[in-house]
């Protein structure tokens, strides 16, 4: 009997002991330095710590939940039409540096879903919540510390001028502190606001939230006061002007004029908060991303184009003669709006059975007697109100699938078979197990990418590329930048001899590009195919433009050659001058001398401008 203690005292404490790297180990981790790399080595721990903890359930009498069952299978039927439809599957699957949102790093989150929904409903004394609450407030502490020093110019460590808790994203902070803000609240509402360390964690957490200046958990948090405060207001009269209010708030923002928040001298997290009226009017960058991806949506609306994709299908539908300059370069893996992402990456399919999970979530699960459900809800809610307004983290998915689960464990109907209930916990662990060992694979090609990068030599760069392949050959950008290698050392043979062999695999604009290029210096007029299929996939390219301009230039196609060279100065006017001198050229030809005149102009001096200006003033003199 003892010994029985003792083993289950030690699972107990191991269980105890991966929690807590889950919720206080892991977002101090992920909100620090290590945010600038690769998502890897989090997901990585992420996976480790969702296999383990689906372990622990094959140890205790766990009733499969059908809920969690039919969502199970549902997520791998979709994720199947999601890789069948995908630009790029194997991305959808794994990523290429392994982000977020690939299908194999959400098999991690999903587990995570399933240990929730089934070790137990939640109460006062639930390790994991106490776990999730110390390490949001530790968070927040550590912020308002690092705040402090920042504002009094002890330390001048900062996030694009904004303090953070171990200097890492403020806006991925500000999601954590915001998220955990209606369980503290629920706790402290069911102690009547008696309890002191409730009151405490709360204002820690607004003041974190604050400190790290994050606009979309503000408007999170807004939003559950708004709905907290009016579940008070019994007289429906009142409840008619509560729903007017934020309208007409809404409108005030729309109609007021610019704010100058130079002229103003305001605090800087005051003006980040006041940036959407600064001066331009009601804008941000984030608008022109969305309105980005609703193109792409309108060209594929039903599947979408993968998982992890967006940031392949960004570059294919920017406009480069009508977008901002800034938008145009923007390096993005997503749109920031995990509705736009949604959108174009799984169609409106995976909208809607998003859509159809969280209805079951937040109105057919029966939870109504346990007291923080509601408040449960309201964390949900600011979890996505904030993935409206920014980029998705691992450590957003990690808070997403604890409120979840925590739901979940309410939902009625159980397989009472415990061996059906087993063999559903190991089919669980084993693509996780399976994820752990891949992202080790690619952690190691990593080393070899990155000490490639980092050398000078072209000969030991590619070996080191090579063996980072070997590794990972499925990495679109690590092949991309290895054919970019031979093509600059000369060797288009064998960068042409690898096109062949993973062309298949990776039809992207780079390969597309260095094939065009092949084939230009062999003189060879595929290359204007393999370049047009170029600038299809990235509209924000030069280069691609300027040697279609040329190509179509000799084939005497001057208005495709005219269009291209029109691109090539929109994107970099600067080093593309020479392009002035072939519309300026093109332009004779049409007998247009003024409009000549005015491009030649533009050109930075040389020989071909010199020849083009004479022409012109010889036929200046005619007229």
């Amino acid at each position: 009997m003892n010994y029985v203690k003792s083993v289950k005292s030690l699972f107990f404490g191991i269980e105890n002991l991966v929690l807590f790297f889950l919720f206080v180990f892991v977002p101090l981790l992920f909100s620090g330095s290590l945010l600038s790399v690769y998502e890897l080595p989090k997901l990585m721990y992420v996976s480790l710590i969702s296999a383990i903890l689906c372990g622990f359930l094959l140890f205790k009498k766990t009733e499969l939940k059908i809920s969690v069952l039919i969502a199970a299978l549902a997520f791998f039927a979709l994720s199947y039409l999601n890789l069948s439809s995908s630009i790029i599957p194997f991305r959808s699957f794994a990523g290429d540096a392994i982000q977020n949102d690939s299908i194999l790093a959400l098999i991690s989150y999903l587990g995570l879903v399933f240990y929730f929904a089934h070790s137990g409903k939640l109460e006062k004394t639930n390790k994991s919540l106490k776990f999730l609450i110390f390490g949001a407030v530790l968070l927040g502490t550590l912020t308002i510390i690092h705040g402090t020093l920042l504002y009094f110019e002890i330390i001048d460590l900062s996030y694009d001028g904004r303090a953070t808790a171990t200097i890492g994203q403020p806006n991925l902070l500000g999601g954590i502190l915001a998220s955990v803000i209606p369980i503290i609240y629920g706790l402290l509402k069911s102690s009547k606001f008696k309890s002191k360390w409730n009151l405490i964690s709360l204002a820690i957490l607004f003041t974190g939230v604050f400190i790290t200046g994050s606009r979309g958990a503000i408007i999170g948090i807004a939003i559950f006061a708004y709905l907290e405060a009016f579940s008070f207001i019994r007289n429906k009269k009142i409840r008619i002007s509560w729903i007017v209010v934020p309208f007409l708030l809404f409108a005030l923002l729309v109609l007021t004029p610019p704010i100058d928040t130079e002229k103003l001298d305001l605090p800087y997290n005051v003006e980040r908060f006041l940036s959407f009226k600064d001066r331009n009017g009601l804008y941000d960058k984030r608008f022109d991303l969305w309105g980005v991806g609703i193109r792409a949506f309108k060209d594929r609306p039903i599947f979408g184009y993968g998982n992890a994709n967006f940031q392949n299908v960004y570059p294919m539908y920017l406009d480069p003669m009508n977008d901002k300059k800034e938008v145009l370069f923007l390096e993005v893996e997503s749109s920031h709006n995990q509705i736009v992402d949604i959108l174009v990456e799984t169609g409106l399919i995976g909208l809607l059975a998003m859509s159809a999970f969280f209805v079951y979530v937040f109105f057919i699960v029966d939870s109504k007697d346990f007291y923080l459900s509601k408040y449960i809800k309201f964390a949900i809610l600011i979890t996505f109100v904030k993935g409206m307004f920014e980029f998705y983290s691992v450590i957003n998915y990690v808070y997403a699938a604890f409120f979840i689960g925590s739901l979940l464990a309410f939902s009625n109907g159980t397989i009472k078979k415990a061996l059906i209930s087993k063999l559903f916990v190991l089919f669980m662990i084993f693509p996780l197990l399976l994820s752990a060992l891949m992202f080790s694979q690619i952690g190691y090609s990593e080393k070899f990418e990155k000490a490639s990068m980092l050398e000078g030599d072209f000969r030991k760069s590619l070996k080191l590329q090579e063996e980072a392949i070997k590794y990972n050959p499925f990495k679109q950008s690590l092949f991309s930048k290895y054919i970019a290698l031979l093509y600059w050392s000369g060797d288009i043979e064998k960068m042409k001899e690898k096109i062949d062999i993973k062309y298949a695999g990776f039809d992207d604009f780079k390969t597309n590009f260095y094939l065009g290029m092949y084939y230009l210096k062999k003189a060879d007029d595929r290359s204007i195919e393999s370049l047009s299929k170029a600038v299809s996939l990235n509209k924000r390219d030069p280069l691609s433009y300027h040697y279609l301009g040329v190509l179509y230039y000799a084939r005497q196609n001057y208005d495709d050659s005219y269009a291209n060279f029109e691109k090539t100065i929109k994107l970099d006017a600067r080093n593309f001058s020479d392009d002035y001198v072939y519309m300026a050229d093109m332009q004779i030809k049409k007998g247009d001398i003024q409009k000549a005149s005015e491009l030649i102009q533009k050109a930075a001096p040389s020989v071909n401008k010199d020849a083009v200006e004479e022409r012109i003033n010889k036929y200046g003199l005619f007229l």
